[in-house]
């Protein structure tokens, strides 16, 4: 490799995908003395811990039921931030630097910063991309030795999320849980985690040979998803692996779920760690919540001990980048943490444009020294150099260093304090689409309103949580499913949601969400109604016969996954023996009584009804067919159909 040296770094602005690398203003800052540079907008930070009304009743409340639309249309400019001079992102600036550089570039990858890059793939990207498309470069550090540039960005980032540690992801928040794992769990631990887990804790498990015990989480009847777990059902879990004398390696949850729930991982975190397990909290649609009070606590706040989360999914970093935080030493330390913020938050008027306050702190108004200081130490019950080891196995050791850089420029993003103020217009948007939609005659999932949540084994359960920012919009009432609604809605008026379901459709706000864009969603929901109609039950959709078969509209799970409140919901064969073993392909109707080779997964409700090493049962089968028949749809079949189902081959 050509060592390459510049004494000129690049300072940055906001980060855009819009914006042109080449833009950034020249400045002479040194690039290995940035830390403690970037103000951060912590006014924010505070909580409504005592609160017991919602986010979205707190939200309500704060803009008033006669705030005009006027007032909620802001454009985007208002919220922009001004360029600095005294501001930099360290990875960032350095990769710019070097793709400015005039230098004969004889590394890969070939296309040369461009040169050699496919034309159409030139003209659709812009050469900006291929520019800054570049590999580990002598000044642009080792992702997994990181002692300049990106030691900068991970220790920026982890002050600024509240954590001992963090590392950057390029292969998406599935290597941040399969890691977690990986680090936690020898061969034959025990995994704790709900049934709808991500399927990554699956592979997870396939990689560490860890065996599971699974949750099952709460599920909600009226719409047919699953929520988080309860606390209850997590201590009794604990209990029953100990009694059986296994070590449990972690406990892994799922908060906020898709829809925006949130578990009361405080509560579980303090189970955890009286039992002496790590808590891994899979937190990939909760990245936003430390910068708006409006939003839940965060899960290291909660004291969990890793936190994964999708950069990409809710903060507006490049698809597939994502980051690994590792907890405090101690919840008090959060806990202080917090109340340290929330004095901050009162000198600096605690970002209160989601009440229409112009008074909120500006950049220059918000000292550095407002950024926490990292912790003195780690959870002790998690291994940096454990983590750090798994993620050297199992990322891509050519890390794009578009998505690193792209990270990093988030966090500089997230750390000012425009961004408070574009997360309050979302929230003000998203406020607005719910009772719009509402208006119509639909029901939206929030806190209070119209579910039938149950836990199988555990009675009533709740949100410890909610992020406003999920909208979730029932159709049944109009006769239709979510796939339906959600073709007519992309066909007939362009709008995309995030997540249709057998019942239902969910869009996901966020700082790049317009007001157009709400416009155009209510607009077509309001022709979609005038066309169907909204009642009780209306034709088109279900009739009497699947409604007396169904309940509510749920699909039933199998009694094997609900009857139980003690006994593991383990599988007949460890997942890595499983996964390993032969297999072979046979009719739906042969496989009964057999082990399942993958993973079947109907959605709704997004619970695996059937998981590699667990036996093939009629009354699974069954449940899956019904699936289908309704719209809905099965992931890790061999074929389209439910002909046919790949089994374990039986030893001889």
């Amino acid at each position: 490799m050509t060592a390459l040296s510049s004494p000129n770094a690049f300072t940055r602005t906001d980060f855009s995908p819009a914006s042109s690398f080449s833009a950034l203003p020249r400045s002479n800052l040194n690039l290995t003395a940035r830390s403690g540079r970037h103000g951060c907008r912590f006014a924010s930070l505070s909580r409504r811990a005592e609160s017991s009304q919602s986010p979205i009743q707190l939200l309500d409340h704060s803009l008033g039921s006669s705030e005009s639309s006027q007032t909620t249309r802001e454009s985007h400019s208002e919220t922009s931030e001004a360029p600095q001079s005294t501001r930099s992102d360290p990875l960032l600036d350095a990769l710019a630097a070097n793709a400015d550089a005039d230098v004969a570039s004889f590394h890969f990858p070939a296309h040369r910063r461009g040169l050699g890059a496919p034309p159409r793939a030139l003209s659709a990207f812009g050469a900006d991309v291929f520019r800054h498309d570049l590999p580990e470069l002598p000044d642009l550090d080792n992702l997994f030795a990181p002692e300049s540039v990106i030691a900068e960005a991970q220790e920026r980032a982890a002050r600024v999320f509240g954590a001992s540690e963090t590392r950057f992801l390029v292969n998406g928040s599935t290597v941040g849980v399969q890691a977690a794992i990986v680090a936690c769990c020898r061969p034959g631990d025990v995994l704790i985690l709900p049934r709808n887990a991500h399927q990554c804790a699956f592979s997870g498990m396939v990689l560490s040979g860890a065996v599971p015990h699974y949750i099952l989480p709460v599920t909600d009847h009226s719409w047919g998803i699953t929520h988080g777990v309860t606390l209850d059902s997590v201590t009794e879990a604990i209990r029953h692996v100990a009694a059986a004398g296994a070590r449990i390696g972690a406990v892994l949850v799922v908060s906020p779920t898709y829809y925006g729930v949130c578990s009361d991982i405080r509560g579980i975190a303090r189970a955890c760690h009286e039992a002496g397990a790590a808590l891994i909290v899979d937190e990939a649609h909760g990245a936003h919540f430390k910068f708006h009070s409006a939003l839940p606590e965060t899960a290291l706040e909660a004291g969990a001990d890793i936190v994964v989360q999708s950069t990409h999914k809710v903060l507006g970093s490049m698809t597939q980048s994502a980051m690994l935080h590792i907890g405090l030493g101690n919840a008090e330390h959060g806990n202080a943490e917090q109340g340290d913020a929330e004095d901050g938050a009162a000198k600096h008027g605690d970002a209160k444009s989601v009440h229409g306050n112009a008074g909120a702190a500006s950049p220059a108004s918000v000292p550095a020294t407002s950024l926490p200081a990292p912790a003195a130490a780690p959870s002790p019950r998690v291994s940096p150099r454990d983590i750090a080891r798994a993620l050297q196995l199992l990322q891509s050791s050519s890390p794009s260093y578009l998505l690193l850089a792209s990270l990093d420029a988030t966090v500089g993003h997230i750390s000012l304090p425009s961004f408070c103020s574009s997360l309050a217009r979302a929230l003000r948007l998203a406020s607005r689409l719910r009772s719009s939609l509402q208006s119509l005659g639909l029901r939206v999932l929030s806190p209070g309103a119209e579910t039938d949540v149950s836990s199988p084994s555990h009675g009533s359960g709740s949100f410890a949580g909610f992020d406003p920012l999920r909208v979730a919009v029932s159709v049944r009432e109009m006769g239709m499913t979510g796939y339906d609604v959600d073709d007519v809605l992309l066909r007939e008026h362009s709008v995309v949601g995030e997540l249709p379901s057998l019942h239902g459709i969910m869009f996901a706000v966020s700082t790049g969400t317009t007001d157009r864009d709400v416009d155009r969603v209510v607009a077509a929901f309001a022709a979609i109604v005038r066309e169907r109609g909204v009642g009780e039950r209306v034709g088109g959709g279900y009739g009497e016969e699947e409604d007396d078969e169904l309940g509510l509209g749920y699909l039933s799970l199998p009694s094997s996954l609900t009857s139980s409140k003690t006994a593991p919901l383990a599988p007949l064969l460890p997942p890595r023996d499983a996964f390993f073993s032969p297999s072979e392909v046979v009719p739906a109707g042969q496989a009964v009584g057999r082990c399942s080779a993958d993973m079947l997964c109907p959605y709704p409700p997004g619970i695996p009804v059937l998981l590699p090493g667990e036996v093939v049962t009629a009354e699974a089968l069954g449940l899956l067919e019904r699936v289908l028949s309704l719209g809905g749809s099965v992931s890790g079949l061999p074929s389209d159909s439910l002909e046919e189902i790949r089994v374990i081959v039986r030893p001889d």
